[in-house]
């Protein structure tokens, strides 16, 4: 099989659909010699910010000296950005590789009646090529919910569930209740849980499940507190030289009271604090059981932290900025960090959501920033039309004192956009994630500095 047709092999599975369970993963891992078992593994769940806190950890054990294995969902535009070690995805050739042998595993064991699913084939082969690469820690992001995720076969030293909103409700729940008990299926005995949630709905299932497994549990927004320094939002003055970005704002935190640390945040919107500490406090848990990190590492790592497609700003005069925010809790994010964050004259917005997200939700948090709203559809079956957005659009009432146009793909989105913006301006690309990908992909931007695969997009 060669490296084009292990791809393929790969992407061919997503017919099959999300299924919930973990005997395919299990079976597919016991065949591979059970490689998640060699590893010691930090697992996180949540609605948003998976992967910001998993990206910051991280690159602290990285700073660290630590070999480290990261596996994130989804890739904003090669299948090997989710299968990482020490910031460099998965070869083109290892990932035919295990490809190939998972592919023969299947054939084998004789999946009949349920063949194994895109995600449960990516995470067994994350699993297989972190233990084959010998790596010191695995930070694995769950790809939906917790409890029956393929990733939830693992042993951690620690879990983390960053925070929870509705989101996925036709799998995971209607209510935040129900969403919390997905998540806290991810919670082992005696494991330590380092936790983000608030509302006590969901707090109230947290607690419970780690009473109940006698783990322990630790409270961010309880333990950290923290003071800014004032920054002032950045200019888009035409006389602006735009040579370096404006200084990310450095906040002091306290841990229970204590002053600890004073950073600059690596990550653009005031959101990343929470993120941030989440990532701090598993280092501490980690610290606590003889793990030796220097506070200097941590403020290095959490420094050098790369995660692109999260309020990235690819280019300026005008800024264009990128963010895959598919659900309203973290549009309501990204619409808060662009009002306080940047100052610019005009807003055009490119706008491409999934059907199966909360549309209204996301158009009611960010449509309002624009005076040009340009819709469009990334090339996937879970688009929703250009026409649906608009119509929704419509129906909210937010086509008044704005500009909404129609396109039918990124590739005429974009240039609309840039023939609008005057250097004074701001572009934002937002809705989703594939939307973000594929813009990427169009303007020929490489999500990682040291990508070492080349293209291979769905």
């Amino acid at each position: 099989m060669n490296a084009s047709n292990a791809i393929d092999y790969i992407y061919d599975l997503q017919r099959i659909g999300i299924k919930f369970g973990l005997n395919n993963t299990k079976r597919l891992l016991r065949a591979l010699g059970d490689p998640h078992l060699n590893l010691k593994i930090i697992h996180i769940a949540g609605t948003n910010g998976k992967g910001s806190t998993a990206a910051m950890i991280t690159s602290i054990l990285k700073a660290a000296g630590f070999k480290v294995g990261l596996y994130t969902s989804p890739h904003l535009i090669h299948l090997s950005e989710r299968i990482q070690v020490n910031g460099v995805p998965i070869s083109e050739e290892d990932l035919k590789n295990g490809a190939e042998e998972i592919r023969q595993i299947t054939q084998d064991l004789h999946f009949t009646d349920s063949h194994p699913t895109y995600f449960e084939t990516v995470t067994c082969l994350a699993f297989s090529y972190f233990s084959r690469q010998g790596v010191d820690w695995a930070v694995i992001e769950v790809g939906m919910g917790g409890r029956w995720d393929a990733t939830n076969v693992c042993s951690p030293q620690t879990t983390i569930i960053t925070n929870i909103s509705l989101d996925h409700q036709e799998f995971l729940g209607e209510t935040l209740g129900e969403i919390a008990k997905e998540k806290a299926g991810i919670i082992k005995p005696g494991c330590p849980v380092v936790c983000g949630v608030t509302q006590e709905e969901t707090l109230g299932v947290i607690r419970q499940k780690c009473k109940s497994v006698d783990a322990p549990l630790f409270l961010v927004p309880e333990l950290y507190s923290y003071e800014e320094r004032e920054l002032q939002a950045e200019s888009l003055s035409e006389s602006s030289t735009f040579e370096n970005d404006s200084p990310a704002p450095e906040i002091h935190i306290a841990r229970a009271g204590i002053p600890f640390l004073s950073i600059s945040l690596p990550l653009c919107g005031r959101f990343q604090i929470q993120n941030t500490f989440l990532a701090i406090e598993v280092i501490e848990r980690l610290r606590e059981k003889g793990v030796k990190i220097e506070d200097r590492t941590i403020k290095d790592g959490i420094k050098q932290t790369v995660w692109p497609g999260r309020v990235q700003i690819i280019s300026r005069k005008p800024y264009f900025i990128l963010d895959g925010a598919h659900n309203s809790s973290a549009a309501e994010n990204l619409a808060e960090t662009i009002r306080t964050r940047f100052r610019y004259n005009h807003l055009i917005m490119v706008l491409g959501i999934l059907k199966d997200k909360d549309i209204e939700g996301i158009c009611r948090a960010t449509v309002p920033l624009a005076s040009h709203v340009i819709l469009t559809a990334p090339d996937s079956d879970r688009a929703a039309t250009p026409d649906d957005l608009y119509e929704i659009i419509l129906n909210i009432g937010l086509t008044k004192d704005r500009h909404i146009r129609i396109t039918q793909n990124i590739s005429e989105a974009i240039p609309e956009a840039k023939a609008l913006a005057k250097n004074t301006d701001l572009i934002l690309v937002t809705g989703s994630l594939y939307t973000v990908g594929e813009t990427m992909a169009y303007l020929d931007i490489t999500p990682y500095p040291n990508e070492v695969t080349k293209v291979m997009t769905e």
